[in-house]
Order: C-alpha cells, then structure tokens, then sequence
C-alpha cells in the first residue's frame, strides 16, 4: 500500500504504476479488439506456427533496440495476430478473504530519474526511430484504419512528448485568468472565443483522461494509489506532471542519439568515398606491417562497428522482488481450487478460518466438512505445485522399475516410479507428502526427480489391483516418455507433464509432445 511519507521517495517508480495500470488495463485491451497488439516482452508467448513459418529467418531483429515491438509490427504484417491477455482470478489472501487478483509477471520500476529516462530513451529511439515509420502508416500493408492510428499514435511520440509541459503552462495560465480576474492578468484567450472554447475542450479532455487513469489505478493497485496519482493535486496531479518530464527528457535523449548516429554514419560515409592516397617509401610500410592498432585506430573501429549495427543498447539494471516478498503472491491451494471451481469462494473462507482455529491444514478441513472430493483436492494441489494429477492405475504399476527402486522409498513413501533415465526418475506421489519427505525420497533415489501425483486411495488401488493380476498388460506412455527422454533434449519436467497429458487424454506421449512443441526435430 502506498504512503505519504514516501510519495517523493517513490514518485519516480509511482508514475511507471501509473502509465502501466492504464496502458495494460485500458489501452491495450482496446487495440487488442481493433488489431495491432505491440509485445512488450515479458510475459511474450511465441506459437510453433510462428516459429515454422520463420523458420531461417531473423526473429527478433537485432537491429531495432526494441525488437519485441518490431517482431510484433512483422507478424501483424505478414498476417499473424497477437493477443493481450488480460485475466484476473480469485484468490485467498492473508486474511482468508476471497479477493481478485490480475496474472501478472511482477518487478521493480526504476526508482530514479535518471534510470527511468535512460531506459525510456531506448523504447523512443527503438519504436519511434527504428521499429516503424510513417511509410507503415500509410503505405499498403494488412494494417486497418485503426491498425494505422495506433500506429501512428505510437509514432508521434517523438514530437508529442516535447509539448506537454509548456501545454501544462499554457493551460495554468489559462485557469488563473479565467478563475481569478481580480489578478488582473492580460486575457491570454478572449472570453467565449473560439480559442477559448478550445481551451475548455482540452481541459474537458484532461479531465477525462485522468478519469480513466484513475479507473484503471483502482482496479489494479486498489482506490489509495488512485487518490495518490491523480488528486495530489487536482488537475495538475504531481505524478502526471514528473511523468511527462521523465519523457521529455527521455525523448531530447533519444534525438541526441540519434543526431550522433546519423553524422557519424556521414563522416563513414566521406571517408569511404575519399580517394586512398598512396605513400611511396617501402620501409615506412614495412614498419607498418605488424604494428599494434593505436588507440586512435580502435576507436575508429569501434565507432565504425556502431553506426553499422545502430547506437548502443543502454541496458536497463532491472530490480527484481526478493523472494521473501514474491511469496505472498505465489499460488495458494485455495487459489488452485478457486480457479477450477472445485470450491465455493464463501465455503473456502469459512474452512480456512476452521481450519486456522483447529491448527490444522486446509485440505484436511475441506474433506473433514465434505466440501470437495480427494481427487479434486490433489488436482488443486498439484496445480500449485507446477505440475499434474494423474490417477494411478494397475497398469501403470511397472514391476521392473519397483525392482530397481529403493526398498526405503518404495516403502516409507508409497511412490510410483513411472519412468527412469540417465536424466533422472518421474514418480506419482501421495498429494499428503510434504515438501520435505519429497525432498528425502529424491536424495533416496540418488537422481533429479520429478513429482506427478495421485491421491491416496488411487495409489492403494493401483498397487492392490496389481499384486491381484500379476499379468496384467503395462500402459505405454511410460515407455514413450523414456524414449522421449532418451532420443531428445527434452527435460525431465517437460516429458512429466507430456506424460500426465498422455495419460489423461489416453494418447500416445509422441503425439502430446509434438503437440507442446517439444522435440519437433525428432517428428519432423
């Protein structure tokens, strides 16, 4: 939650909030139902389809300093649509309370003013001056109308940003004069006239466009960061207003550099077209030969090597939340059964305060109460554990791989060996075991393993089911998981989760693996 005491401590990294809640919770939900949707990166999914229809070509261009926006512009362009997701889930938070929260990856802003203007100037120089240009904006291509608009609204960035704050002025100005004659000021607009009239539709517009920056604030930071953003002062809000400074500057920097690029790519230019004069004299060129580059020679090489490849990446040095802080935002098992609706969000609040009263834990409350079914508590908790149930069968109980499993894990543990390779074993597991006892049985098996799991009663079914039909037929995913394992560079976690996905469909690992993407060289 924000604080008073450190709005100015904070006002940098506010004003990144800010403009991200509103172009993530506004902006580009409206282009995504009109068309072009610009990639900012993180978070980017890229299809296999995608990737086959590159195939040798340059994915991310290394020539544009924002080359998630450049891949996005291409593949709208060669017809291929990107999406924004915007989606929030019901989750538990510290006080037991259902509450509503966005799927987000989560960071730290830039805390100063010079970081934020360094790493601004780049997304300036890349999009504006690099990734596109106004021939995409009115030239034939796929784009729509509307398509083009957002794309010229992106453009136009590079002038705009300089004529915010002295409009800021203008508009005081214009408030004072109009609000306060006993000041006596010269009459800038003329009462009702058409400049006037202009004046009162852009204040109009303001005031709406921070309407809905203060929706947006609102639902994704909550109503105090709203207050804080945009009624620290009204109107003239300070956050809007060190904002349109950090971008302004941003942006004289990124003209700066570019200014630099271009005459450098001049100078190269002269001296490339320049005769080459020849020195007679043998021994001076022999001398030459051999002679370590001055450092004259070095830079001229280095400048030479920068305006061929564009101006330097100024790296931004991101923050990250420790972990200690990332926790409370990690998935809870009551999240997990929310989001699959095994659970009522009133009946999940109620046994989590049951179960904080009794000292116990919340799965255990819930089958106590009856609210959920066993094999729906270990799909939730495998959710959360990043991986998948699976039902434990007879036909998945392989005698050979029970063989060469330690007598320690198979018997303190209950586990289920599914597969076994040089990179390790994937096991089904009892959803009671904690994260310690999983722990002491992969150190058991002396190898990396990775955990699906099963409830308890699927895993004593299985295992009775098998000492009953000693001649029972094996399930084949197991076996394709191995091979997948063996024969590709597929990891351990990738072939667990193809084989969970086999299972539950009934279909060959083969199949779900070329379908996830994985190994696709070995199926093409």
């Amino acid at each position: 939650m924000p604080r008073l005491r450190l709005f100015f401590k904070t006002l940098t990294s506010s004003t990144y909030a800010d403009e991200f809640a509103e172009h993530h919770f506004r902006t580009m939900v409206m282009r995504d139902e009109l068309g072009f949707v610009p990639s900012a990166g993180t978070g980017f999914a890229i299809g296999r389809r995608v990737l086959d229809a590159f195939r040798d070509e340059e994915l991310l261009p290394r020539n544009s300093l924002t080359e998630d926006y450049k891949l996005s512009l291409t593949l709208r362009m060669r017809g291929f649509r990107v999406h924004y997701v915007l989606e929030k889930v019901p989750r538990v938070d510290a006080r037991g309370r259902t509450v509503w929260d966005y799927i987000a990856t989560r960071s730290l802003f830039p805390s100063t003013f010079k970081a934020a203007v360094r790493q601004k100037a780049r997304w300036v120089y890349g999009i504006t001056m690099q990734s596109a240009s106004m021939a995409d904006v009115f030239g034939k291509s796929e784009l729509t109308f509307a398509e083009r608009t957002f794309l010229y609204k992106d453009l136009k960035a590079k002038f705009a940003n300089f004529v915010l704050l002295p409009g800021y002025a203008v508009l005081a100005y214009f408030l004072v004069q109009t609000f306060a004659p006993q000041l006596e000021l010269p009459v800038m607009y003329p009462l009702h006239s058409p400049s006037w009239w202009m004046c009162v539709f852009l204040l109009f517009m303001m005031v709406e466009r921070q309407v809905l920056r203060g929706r947006a604030l609102a639902n994704v930071y909550g109503w105090k960061t709203m207050a804080f953003s945009i009624l620290l002062p009204p109107l003239f809000p300070l956050r809007l207003l060190w904002g349109n400074l950090i971008n302004m500057c941003a942006t004289f920097r990124a003209w700066r550099q570019k200014i630099a690029y271009v005459l450098l790519r001049g100078r190269e230019a002269k001296a490339a077209a320049a005769p080459v004069v020849e020195h007679r004299g043998n021994a001076a060129e022999e001398e030459g030969e051999g002679k370590p580059a001055t450092d004259g020679d070095d830079a001229q090489t280095s400048n030479a090597t920068s305006a061929q490849e564009g101006p330097a990446w100024n790296k931004t040095d991101h923050e990250f939340l420790p972990a200690s802080v990332l926790e409370r935002y990690r998935r809870l098992l009551g999240d997990a059964l929310l989001e699959r609706g095994f659970v009522e969000p009133g009946h999940l609040e109620d046994a989590v305060g049951s179960a904080r009263g009794r000292g116990g834990r919340l799965g255990q409350e819930l089958l106590r109460q009856g609210l959920v079914e066993e094999r729906h508590l270990t799909q939730a908790y495998a959710l959360q554990q990043q991986s998948m149930h699976v039902r434990a069968q007879p036909d998945l109980v392989l005698l050979e791989l029970m063989d060469r499993m330690p007598f320690a894990a198979a018997d303190r543990f209950a586990a289920l060996p599914l597969v076994e390779s040089e990179k390790g074993w994937i096991v089904a597991v009892d959803d009671d075991l904690s994260c310690a006892e999983r722990d002491e049985l992969a150190f058991l098996l002396g190898e990396p393993t990775f955990f699906l799991f099963s409830s308890t009663a699927d895993l004593l079914e299985a295992f009775e089911g098998a000492l009953a039909f000693d001649n029972a037929a094996e399930a084949p995913q197991p076996a394709g998981a191995a091979t997948l394992l063996e024969e590709t560079s597929v990891e351990l976690p990738q072939a667990g989760m193809a084989l969970a996905y086999a299972l539950h469909l009934g279909r060959s690992v083969d199949d779900i693996a070329c379908e996830m993407g994985l190994a696709v060289s070995r199926f093409s």
